[in-house]
């Protein structure tokens, strides 16, 4: 099975958020998360600023734990350390490979 690119995978949250969005009583938090995914899309390639979104992702996840523990919150932080450990080198891993 090949891997989604962050992109692809960016893209397939956001699908999930908006759908989710459209549902009754959606979580408050939701509006917020797909601004910031479509900010993502628009950072590309600059790891920099996807990361900085990544960051602001991560809060806006955190700020309701409940969310952070459901399905959709769980993926979107995922997506979060993924970004992180990709872009910011203070978290790449260190391997013998390099």
């Amino acid at each position: 099975m090949e891997e989604r690119t962050v992109e692809e995978k960016i893209k397939a949250l956001l699908a999930q958020a908006k759908d989710a969005a459209q549902e009754p009583q959606s979580h408050w938090l939701l509006p917020h998360v797909i601004n910031v995914l479509e900010a993502m899309l628009d950072c590309l390639p600059d790891q920099k600023a996807l990361l900085g979104a990544a960051g602001a992702l991560g809060r806006i996840v955190t700020d309701d734990y409940a969310f952070s523990e459901s399905p959709l919150g769980g993926e979107l932080l995922d997506l979060v350390t993924e970004i992180v450990s990709q872009c910011d080198p203070r978290f790449r891993r260190v391997s013998g490979e390099e």
